[in-house]
Formats: structure tokens, C-alpha cells, sequence
């Protein structure tokens, strides 16, 4: 599907949300249950799919933005106040560069130290994952739980099939 073909789609969909608002019980009922995995989704469908995966991933990026410039803040007061220091302390001249190319690594330093980093980027990751499958006609939910609820699934049968296999040897043994 063409890129203008999603976008289409994103745009239908919102405004089918707009009408879908005068029947809120089926609007909320996808809302809620479009994060899980589709088999549980019982005939689901409409624009609350669209509208979930959006407010997620919006509010998902609003959060992450403003944890990031927070931390960002924060390692930057550090840094000016080192350089500070040193220049106080030392009488030859001191270069920024070193502090400012420290500073460069700030995302990096701060998705290694900060385990609500990586809950905010994969949620804004699972909404647009929502957004782009609702767009393409193969609305999905979570990754994440999807895959969980497809291994679970896949060992549950195993387990079932071996139960199967063992009471049928039992019950070939002892009938004969």
C-alpha cells in the first residue's frame, strides 16, 4: 500500500470516528480492547482500533519527551557546573568541547539508565504499530502480547497434544 494510501486511510478512519460517537457503548468496547491480542477481539472493529493506537502512542511520546528534557536538564546543569569548577580551579584556559561532546550522549546514557525510557518508547512503538496495521486493513494489537499470548498458546497445545499422546499409550497398555 502506497504511503498516500495510509495516510487515506488514517484520515477515514478519523472521521468515522466522529460518527462513531453516536454510538459510544462500540466505540469504547474497541477502545478498550484493541491493545489485546485480535483473537480476543470476538468481531471488533471500527475506528476506537485507530483512536487507541493514536492516544497511546501520543501520550506515550508526550511522556517520553518530557522524562527525556527532564533528564537532559539535569545532565546538563551537571556538566556547566564541572566545567565551572575546573575553570575556578585552574588557571590555563578550559574548552567546552569536551563537556558539549559528553552532552552529545545524553539519549544514549539516558535509555541505559532509565527503565521508564524503554516502557515509553515501546508503547509509542506499539501505538504506531496499531495505527500503521489499522491503516493497512490488518489492525493488530500489541506486539508485545500478541507474541506472549502465540507462545503461551503454541506450549498450551504442545502440552495438550502430549497428554493426548501419553493417556492414549496408558490406554493402549491397559486394554491390551
Amino acid at each position: 500500500m502506497s504511503p498516500l494510501g495510509i495516510v487515506r486511510n488514517i484520515g477515514t478512519g478519523l472521521r468515522d470516528a466522529f460518527h462513531e460517537l453516536s454510538r459510544p457503548l462500540d466505540l469504547a468496547i474497541a477502545f478498550f480492547l484493541s491493545p489485546l491480542p485480535r483473537r480476543y477481539w470476538r468481531g471488533l472493529s471500527g475506528p476506537g482500533i485507530l483512536l487507541c493506537g493514536l492516544v497511546q502512542a501520543g501520550f506515550s511520546m508526550a511522556g517520553l519527551t518530557q522524562v527525556y528534557t527532564s533528564y537532559a536538564g539535569q545532565v546538563s546543569e551537571e556538566l556547566a557546573e564541572a566545567t565551572i569548577a575546573i575553570t575556578s580551579e585552574s588557571s590555563t584556559r578550559v574548552s567546552a568541547a569536551p563537556a558539549m561532546a559528553f552532552g552529545a550522549l545524553t539519549p544514549l546514557a539516558f535509555f541505559g539508565v532509565s527503565g521508564l525510557a524503554w516502557v515509553l518508547a515501546y508503547s509509542v512503538f506499539s501505538g504506531l504499530v496499531r495505527v500503521l496495521g489499522y491503516a493497512t486493513d490488518h489492525p493488530c494489537g500489541d506486539p508485545l502480547l500478541t507474541f506472549i499470548d502465540d507462545v503461551a498458546w503454541g506450549m498450551a497445545r504442545g502440552v495438550g497434544s502430549s497428554a493426548q499422546q501419553v493417556s492414549a499409550y496408558v490406554r493402549g497398555r491397559w486394554n491390551g
